[in-house]
């Protein structure tokens, strides 16, 4: 099944496209991403008896379709289903299909296949371009301070809180002794 209806609100879906044929042609930019903490991982932490754990996260929100492609990408990222060109009437994408028609002197075709300008999440380099942006943004406003970060194929670290990033999601656990968090929770 090449396109996977994920929720974004209770009325609204995007679309994520399996771009995995794709990928296998195109480069790989490795880097950070390859440090992405699994859940696994994530489980060595070892809490102290008597102890609970706060839980922080926050989400770039629409970081994926949020980056620009080349039209050369674009085409790579097809949506995967025919349209009546009609249906995209009131859309950017059908003014840009009815100037290139004009100005290449030919009708608008029949039948269209809407392709992605923008960073699908099945991209290959999708999740690399995510995961270096993203921290370069938490390091320049003093985010992710390396000694507590969970990082995969890295010792764990030690001590009473872990951050970790994992493309556009940044998290963070801390451990509280029980007497403490009890405190804190009823003011």
């Amino acid at each position: 099944q090449d396109l996977m209806p994920i929720p974004k609100s209770e009325n609204v879906y995007r679309t994520i496209q399996n771009r995995i044929p794709q990928n296998v042609a195109e480069h790989s930019l490795r880097g950070d991403v390859e440090h992405v903490p699994s859940g696994p991982f994530i489980t060595e932490w070892r809490i102290p008896v008597g102890f609970h754990v706060s839980l922080w996260t926050e989400d770039l929100a629409d970081m994926f379709p949020s980056v620009n492609v080349t039209d050369s990408h674009a085409l790579t990222n097809a949506i995967g289903f025919v349209l009546d060109p009609e249906e995209l009437k009131g859309t950017k994408a059908f003014q840009v299909l009815c100037k290139a028609c004009r100005r290449a002197g030919i009708a608008v075709p029949a039948q269209v296949v809407p392709c992605c300008k923008c960073s699908v999440q099945g991209n290959l380099n999708a999740p690399q371009w995510a995961t270096e942006a993203h921290r370069s943004l938490l390091k320049a406003y003093g985010g992710l301070a390396g000694v507590s970060e969970i990082r995969n194929r890295l010792p764990f670290p030690r001590g009473s809180s872990v951050e970790g990033l994992v493309y556009d999601d940044h998290f963070g656990m801390v451990a509280h002794p029980s007497a403490s968090w009890a405190r804190s929770a009823l003011g």
